[in-house]
C-alpha cells in the first residue's frame, strides 16, 4: 500500500509502533512530543491519532485514561498549530464511550472520524481521507471547532446550551404536573453539572460551584414549586460556569509577516477599537484608518489609481459625529454598498454592536457578500481577536491574488472585469463557485471516459454530452457570465492537460463532437472562442488564470499548477539535454509538421519548448507513434523513460499524466521488441 508523504500517525513507541513502522515509512509514525513538534504537519493530508497516547504535547507521561491523543488534537494541532488537516481518531474503546461526554465531541465533528481498533486496518485508515467526511476544514468549520470544541469555555457553553434546549422543550399540562416537571429540570441540571465537573477533572472550584447551584435550586425553585423560575434558573449561573475555563493552554499568535496589501478601517471612534487594531498590526496587516464616508471614499478612489492595494474594507455599521449622538450623513453600510458596486477587488467586513443576524439579513437583501462580526465578542476574547485577524488575512490574500491573477488576453479588463468583480461580490458567490467547479469536473470526466473507450478520436461523437451554451459578450444577468467561467475551466483543462488544439476545444464546447470533416471548418470560430470570448491564451499560461481557476485545478482536479510548472521545466530541460546525446533524433522530430510550433529559435539553436502538460503529452505521443527506425526508437525510449522518472517522483505529475504513462508503457514495450 502506498501512503502519501504527508500522512502522519501519532502512536506510542512500543511493540505496536514497530508493527506500524513496517507498514508506514519512519516519517509517518511519530512516537514522542519532540518528534511531533519537529514534524512538518502544515500540509499533512491526514493524521491518525491513538486516543490513549501515553504522553502529552509537552512530552510528560500520562495515563491512557487521560486520552492525551484527543487533547493533543484539540489544544496543539487545532488551537496552537492552527492545523486544518483531517484527523482520524482510533481507540481500543468503542465509539459509544466517547459519545457519552461532551469533552470528546470533536470526534464527531466535521473533518474528524473514529475507528475502534480491532486490527490494524491500514487500508481502511487511508481510505478514510478524501472519502466520506474526512476533508480539510474550511475557515468557517475550523473557527467553529476551535471556538466550541477545543476550549473549555466553548465546551462548557455547549453543555449549558444543550441543557437549556432540553429544559425549554418541557411543557406543563396541569397543576399536578408542576412538581414532576421541576424534577425533570433538576435532572437535566444535575446531569449537565456532572458533565462540567468531569470536563474540569473535578476541580475543587468546580465542585464548590456545583454544590452552590444545587443548593440554591432546592431552596428557591423546588421548595416553592416555581416552574417558571426553573425554566430560567440556569441562565443566572451561565456566566459563572463559563468563567471556570481558566485555560492552561496559551494562544500562540502566528509569526508576523508583512503583507503586500492594506486594509481600510472605517470607524468614528478608532480609539475604542484599539485592541482589534493592535491585533491586526501584530499580524503584519497595514491598516489605513478613516473617520467618515467621504474620507474613506477618497482613499478608495486613490487606491484604484495606484493598483488596488487595499484588498479588505472593515467598516463600523453605525457612524456618529465626533463626540455626539448625531449620526453622520453617510453610514458604514452606505460605504460598503458603494464599494460593492465598483470594480475594486476587496473583501467587505462589517463591525457592529447590533445583532449579527440582523446585519447578515440586511446585506443579503442587497445581495452583497459581507462578513459580519460583533464588536463585543472581539473586545472580550484574545482568541476571538486572533481568529478575526486570521480571517482578515484570508480575505486580504484572496482578493490580492484576484488582483494579480487577472487575464490580460483579449478584452478581459475592458469588458469582462466588471462582471468578474460582481460575481465575486454576490452573496451566493461560494455556492456558485462550487457549482461551476463541479460541473466543469463532471464534463471533463465524461470527455475522458468517452476518449478512453474510442480508438479513433477523429470520428468521435459525444453521446449524452451536450454543448456548452457560451453566451455572447453582452450579459443580461450574472448567470450568463458564470456560464462563461464554466466554459473557461473546461477549455483550460482540454488545452493544457489533455493536449487538445484550439479547433478540438471549439468542437467539444460548441458542438460536443470531434468529427474530422467538421474540424476542417472551425478554425476562425476556434480563434474567436478562445482569444476573444473566453480570453484564453496558451502563450500566457498559467499567468492568465483566475485565482478561482487555480483553486479549481488544485482542489477539484488535484493539480497544483505551480508545482506542475516546476515539473514541466525539469522535463523540458531534460528533453533538450537529451537531444545533445541524440542530435539526429532532434533533427528528425523538428521536421514533423505536428510539432512545428513546439521548436523555436533560441540563441541560434532549435529548442523544444513545453509550455503545458498538454504540450508534453502531445510531444511524447508523437515520439511514441511516429518513430519507426530501430536506433531512433531506442533513443526515444530512453528519453521518454528519463522524463517519466522525473514526473513519477511527484504525485501531482503522475496524476495528470496517468493516462499517458499507461499509453507509453505499451508503446515502449513495442519499441523495445523491435530493437
Amino acid at each position: 500500500m502506498k501512503v502519501s508523504d504527508n500522512f502522519f500517525v501519532l502512536w506510542d513507541d512500543d511493540t505496536t509502533a514497530k508493527i506500524l513502522r513496517e507498514k508506514f515509512s519512519a516519517d509517518h509514525v511519530i512516537c514522542s512530543a519532540e518528534e511531533l513538534k519537529n514534524a512538518k504537519l502544515d500540509s499533512a493530508e491526514g493524521i491518525v491519532i491513538l486516543c490513549e497516547l501515553k504522553w502529552d504535547e509537552n512530552g510528560i507521561e500520562s495515563q491512557p485514561s487521560m486520552f492525551s491523543g484527543i487533547e493533543i488534537a484539540k489544544h496543539y494541532l487545532r488551537a496552537t498549530k492552527r492545523l486544518r488537516s483531517p484527523i482520524l481518531f482510533v481507540s481500543l474503546l468503542p465509539h459509544l464511550f466517547f459519545e457519552a461526554h461532551q469533552k470528546y465531541m470533536i470526534i464527531n465533528a466535521i473533518g474528524h472520524d473514529f475507528l475502534q481498533l480491532e486490527t490494524f486496518q491500514w487500508d481502511i485508515w487511508c481510505d478514510k481521507f478524501g472519502n466520506g467526511k474526512l476533508y480539510p476544514l474550511n475557515n468557517i468549520q475550523f473557527s467553529d471547532i476551535v471556538t466550541n470544541m477545543c476550549s473549555l469555555r466553548g465546551l462548557i457553553g455547549q453543555i449549558t446550551h444543550n441543557a437549556k434546549t432540553k429544559i425549554n422543550k418541557l411543557e406543563i399540562n396541569a397543576e399536578s404536573d408542576v412538581e414532576s416537571k421541576i424534577n425533570d429540570v433538576y435532572q437535566i441540571l444535575d446531569e449537565s453539572l456532572n458533565e462540567i465537573c468531569f470536563l474540569m477533572n473535578n476541580r475543587p472550584d468546580t465542585l464548590r460551584l456545583r454544590s452552590e447551584i444545587i443548593e440554591r435550586f432546592n431552596k428557591e425553585i423546588r421548595f416553592h414549586k416555581d416552574f417558571s423560575g426553573a425554566m430560567n434558573f440556569l441562565r443566572t449561573y451561565e456566566e459563572k460556569l463559563l468563567r471556570l475555563d481558566k485555560e492552561t493552554h496559551n494562544i500562540v499568535a502566528p509569526e508576523r509577516v508583512e503583507h503586500s496589501w492594506k486594509a481600510l478601517f472605517l470607524d468614528d471612534e478608532p480609539d475604542s477599537m484599539s485592541q482589534i487594531l493592535n491585533e491586526l498590526k501584530k499580524n503584519g496587516i497595514n491598516v489605513e484608518i478613516c473617520l467618515n464616508y467621504t474620507e474613506a471614499k477618497r482613499v478608495i478612489q486613490e487606491d484604484e489609481k495606484s493598483g488596488n492595494v487595499i484588498t479588505v474594507v472593515i467598516a463600523d455599521y453605525r457612524l456618529f459625529e465626533q463626540g455626539t449622538m448625531q449620526q453622520q450623513p453617510k453610514q458604514g453600510y452606505d460605504f460598503l454598498l458603494w464599494i460593492s458596486r465598483r470594480d475594486h477587488f476587496s473583501g467587505l467586513v462589517a463591525l457592529s454592536g447590533l445583532n449579527t443576524q440582523f446585519l447578515l439579513d440586511t446585506f443579503r437583501n442587497f445581495n452583497v457578500r459581507v462578513e459580519v462580526y460583533a464588536k463585543d465578542d472581539l473586545r472580550s476574547s484574545v482568541q476571538a481577536r486572533q481568529d478575526f485577524a486570521e480571517n482578515i488575512i484570508r480575505l486580504g490574500d484572496e482578493n490580492y491574488q484576484a488582483v494579480l491573477s487577472k487575464p490580460q488576453t483579449g478584452k478581459w479588463n475592458k469588458e469582462l472585469k466588471p462582471f468578474y468583480v460582481t460575481h465575486r461580490r454576490e452573496a451566493d458567490y461560494g455556492k456558485a463557485e462550487r457549482q461551476i467547479s463541479e460541473e466543469a469536473r463532471s464534463y471533463i470526466l465524461h470527455v475522458k471516459h468517452i476518449l478512453a473507450d474510442v480508438k479513433n478520436s477523429n470520428s468521435l461523437q459525444f453521446p449524452g454530452l451536450s454543448q456548452i451554451k457560451i453566451p455572447s459578450r453582452v450579459f443580461k444577468e450574472i448567470k450568463d457570465f458564470r456560464k462563461l467561467l464554466l466554459a473557461r475551466r473546461i477549455a483550460i483543462w482540454l488545452l493544457f492537460y489533455e493536449g487538445f488544439d484550439s479547433n478540438r476545444v471549439y468542437a467539444v464546447l460548441m458542438h460536443a463532437k470531434l468529427d474530422a470533416s467538421y474540424l476542417e471548418n472551425v478554425q476562425s470560430g476556434a480563434k474567436d472562442l478562445l482569444n476573444t470570448r473566453l480570453c484564453i491564451s496558451k502563450k500566457k499560461f498559467p499567468d492568465d488564470l483566475l485565482m478561482e481557476e487555480i483553486a479549481w485545478l488544485k482542489y477539484y482536479m488535484r493539480v497544483n499548477i505551480y508545482e506542475m510548472q516546476t515539473i514541466l521545466l525539469q522535463v523540458h530541460e531534460h528533453f533538450n539535454e537529451g537531444f545533445k546525446h541524440y542530435p539526429k533524433l532532434k533533427e528528425f522530430m523538428s521536421e514533423w509538421r505536428e510539432l512545428e510550433n513546439d521548436f523555436i529559435e533560441v540563441e541560434g539553436k532549435r529548442e523544444l519548448v513545453l509550455a503545458s502538460v498538454g504540450d508534453l503529452k502531445r510531444v511524447i505521443r508523437h515520439m511514441a507513434d511516429k518513430i519507426k527506425d530501430v536506433q531512433r526508437a531506442k533513443d526515444a525510449s530512453n528519453m521518454i523513460m528519463m522524463c517519466l522518472q522525473i514526473i513519477s517522483k511527484d504525485s501531482n505529475g503522475a496524476y495528470v499524466l496517468k493516462d499517458i504513462i499507461e499509453y507509453l508503457q505499451k508503446k515502449l514495450k513495442i519499441l523495445s521488441n523491435r530493437s
